[in-house]
């Protein structure tokens, strides 16, 4: 009833594949926005299942990154070829204060708190590494089903004393209050697409240890980020020594991300990708192409579907 020109809708579940149909019906087009990655969780694969009976209604088919575009791709060859639509970050408030200078340094995990995030192996890497850099500490954000045994894993290896809870934080400046009390954003999880929690810590000029897993290698690059295995322990806590004791990487490691985030995931950077994407799928296309670093890979590489 509304008649939108187009109507963007983002990972599936049982509300977006009901949309699609509608929109299909209804002959308005759609833009599909995979947030996550091919190589999903299993406890997704209902989900996936389900999308692809409704892909090909869509008029376009996005993904974050171009390693996560070819990847859905390959997985969904039977449906419009995925192009790049790169999430969008605002910018962090003005700081209202700074940060003592300090030579503890704090890890900080922004996520929720369940098997694919990987909070239990961040905890056991804590620990490891606490034994041979002093001055550490570790602070938690967000909630989930692994909270509980997060807590009392913690307490069982003597973690609570340098591991601190803060909850689900709400809002823009909790948001930014939480990346500016920490040194170094950690993300161990299993599968990702594009985590909003690094391009938020990018904004911030944060250093960065995650895994290579989905599109985080893409996200981040050498000069920013340290990436090591899925679920490899040790590897992880390497990397919390490295950056732990030594602040001159750190600080450049922090200058890179926020130079990437610009010309990245900043809405100087998105804007433009995102309307001109809405123009291509109702047919307006714009002669002039946006500059961002992966406008190339957001052009249309496979079939349009028509409505109706």
């Amino acid at each position: 009833r509304m008649a939108p020109d187009v109507i963007h809708l983002m990972t599936p579940d049982p509300a977006v594949m009901a949309m699609i149909r509608g929109a299909h019906a209804a002959r308005i087009p759609v833009l599909y926005h995979e947030l996550g990655t091919p190589d999903f969780l299993p406890e997704l694969t209902i989900y996936y299942q389900q999308l692809r009976e409704v892909l090909a209604l869509c008029d376009e088919v996005a993904a974050l990154s171009p390693g996560l575009a070819r990847g859905f791709s390959e997985t969904f060859a039977d449906s419009p070829a995925a192009s790049v639509l790169p999430l969008m970050v605002e910018p962090p408030p003005p700081a209202t204060d700074s940060k003592a200078a300090s030579h503890a340094v704090t890890f900080g995990f922004a996520s929720r708190m369940e098997y694919g995030k990987g909070p239990l192996s961040l905890l056991e890497a804590f620990a490891q590494m606490r034994g041979r850099v002093e001055g550490v500490s570790l602070r938690m954000a967000g909630d989930g089903p692994q909270r509980a045994e997060a807590t009392a894993y913690a307490s069982v290896v003597a973690l609570n004393g340098d591991c601190s809870w803060v909850g689900t934080y709400a809002g823009a400046a909790e948001k930014s209050a939480f990346m500016r009390s920490i040194d170094v954003l950690m993300l161990p999880s299993l599968a990702e697409g594009t985590p909003n929690c690094v391009i938020e810590a990018m904004a911030h000029g944060l250093p960065i240890i995650a895994t290579s897993v989905g599109g985080i290698p893409e996200t981040v690059s050498p000069e920013m980020a340290i990436l090591v295995p899925p679920g490899d322990v040790t590897a992880m806590a390497d990397a919390m020594v490295e950056l732990a004791s030594n602040p001159e990487r750190r600080a450049a490691m922090g200058r890179a991300a926020r130079a990437r985030y610009d010309a990245f995931f900043s809405p100087r950077a998105v804007l433009p990708l995102v309307t001109d994407r809405y123009r291509r799928v109702v047919g307006r296309a714009s002669d002039a192409s946006p500059q961002h670093p992966w406008a190339t890979s957001g052009s249309p590489s496979g079939r349009r579907h028509a409505l109706g």
